[in-house]
């Protein structure tokens, strides 16, 4: 039987987009019979209701080197997919020489040493990027074509007057205020305004009373299905610039965009040059939101345009192989 081995960065500061990620892949190996392992470093800090035993077969606890080499070599394993952000290409380097098949996960294009890399977001001449930062026998699966959604819907999808909005797993008061704010500025109180909320986020019971003319309903620690569902229903996504961007430019949901970290950057200023997007920038704006959402609701062609123009994406992802191209590679 076929193994690999997944060690992800997972945690408060980090949120949970890498481990969906990396869990979407493992299950759809795993249904090919590939026994799929899950690394993970500090078992305190994995919320009691996060389900992985779906995706993954096992769930590892292990926080050194030298006793993930020493599992790796008593159960004879030879694949590894690392999706840990911070990772150091000496760190790369070593785990390298546990197997036969290493494969990175990667956001920004920056040195590193592995067999395989893959990057599903939006980077303009990735391939000769990487060249350079990249030993010459190392492969690539670069582009939107390689992002991976797990969730096929027979039926019709019915846009509804709702509005997803998602930042992440870490999303802070604050924050999601400001969001807020520019929403009830705009008076949108005929949308259903739908908020998802992680693993590590607290309760948002005062939220709701304090905005109580605006029609809220959290989800928090919701399935992955079930969000997908929500958002490929919904007339506008209001979120951050990583993997949730490109879910909402799979469901041809027009989408207004905040980006939170530097590794978003790529993929908010290119899709936004394409139109595919209304990017506002990495800092909350009641201006600017209330700008983008007057352009969304009220004006039908610019809306219809953005709609048109990410279809070219969908196609990409929807002939998506990437399970079938790690699947042969796997020893």
């Amino acid at each position: 039987m076929k193994k690999i081995i997944f060690k992800i960065a997972f945690s408060k500061k980090v949120g949970s987009g890498h481990l969906y990620r990396s869990s979407n892949l493992a299950q759809l190996l795993k249904d090919r019979g590939v026994e799929t392992i899950l690394i993970l470093e500090e078992k305190n800090k994995v919320p009691k209701n996060l389900k992985l035993k779906r995706a993954f077969d096992k769930v590892l606890f292990i926080n050194n080197l030298k006793n993930i080499k020493d599992f790796i070599d008593k159960n004879n394993i030879n694949n590894f997919l690392l999706d840990y952000p911070k990772s150091t290409i000496n760190f790369q380097k070593k785990i390298q020489t546990m197997v036969n098949n290493f494969i990175l996960y990667q956001d920004i294009p920056r040195l590193n040493s592995c067999n395989y890399l893959i990057n599903h977001n939006y980077i303009r001449n990735a391939s000769k990027i990487y060249k350079k930062l990249s030993n010459k026998k190392t492969k690539f699966f670069l582009g939107t074509k390689n992002f991976l959604i797990n969730f096929k819907k027979k039926n019709t999808i019915i846009t509804k007057n709702d509005i997803t909005v998602f930042f992440g797993g870490n999303i802070s008061k604050t924050y999601l205020e400001k969001i807020l704010n520019c929403l009830r500025e705009f008076k949108i109180y005929s949308f259903k305004i739908n908020i998802f909320v992680g693993f590590f986020d607290n309760n948002f019971s005062d939220i709701q009373k304090k905005y109580k003319e605006l029609k809220i309903f959290f989800y928090k620690n919701s399935s992955q299905k079930f969000f997908w569902k929500t958002l490929s229903a919904s007339k506008i996504f209001i979120g951050a610039g990583g993997t949730t961007l490109i879910e909402a430019i799979y469901f041809n949901v027009p989408s207004i965009i905040i980006s939170r970290s530097k590794n978003q950057i790529n993929n908010c200023m290119n899709f936004h040059k394409d139109r595919i997007i209304n990017y506002a920038g990495n800092n909350i704006s009641k201006k600017k939101i209330s700008k983008k959402l007057k352009l969304l609701i009220t004006n039908n062609t610019s809306y219809q345009i953005l709609k048109k123009n990410m279809l070219k994406y969908k196609l990409e992802m929807l002939e998506n192989n990437l399970p079938k191209k790690i699947f042969k590679i796997l020893i």
